[in-house]
């Protein structure tokens, strides 16, 4: 049963993540002038950020989903160590580099890295932990 589900969790959290993703891509100039106030070079800045940002959605759900996963298999430690790297190492080491070499595409860009390293986190455990738990 457990394998059921994990396998169906993966595929709704993958399908969200695509449909969010798209609707990023897709309506980035509409949200961007919600921010703009009718300025040309606001929007133009929040339509970019916003299409660069849209890529943590294909990733975030995952990590976010291993983190639950792991709690509710009563595996504190490995839910606590996914939060805590995806939320301060990797978030704080992307959030601090990436605007140092890509300026303000970097400040946009650090989530969607920093998902990047997370989902690899999340994998390395979803793999490790799979004999154990036979999901």
């Amino acid at each position: 049963e457990l394998h059921n589900v994990f396998k169906k969790s993966i595929l709704i959290v993958g399908i969200t993540g695509l449909i969010m993703f798209a609707l990023g891509e897709l309506l980035g100039p509409i949200f961007g002038s919600a921010f703009s106030n009718g300025d040309a070079t606001l929007q133009t800045l929040s339509s970019k950020a916003l299409s660069i940002f849209s890529f943590i959605y294909l990733t975030a759900g995952f990590s976010i989903f291993g983190s639950s996963f792991f709690t509710a298999l009563n595996n504190g430690l490995i839910s606590a160590v996914i939060s805590m790297v995806r939320s301060f190492v990797f978030e704080l080491v992307t959030v601090w580099l990436l605007p140092l070499l890509l300026e303000s595409d970097g400040v946009w860009a650090a989530g969607p890295i920093a998902e990047i390293g997370s989902i690899s986190l999340t994998l390395f455990f979803f793999i490790r932990e799979r004999k154990r738990y036979r999901y």
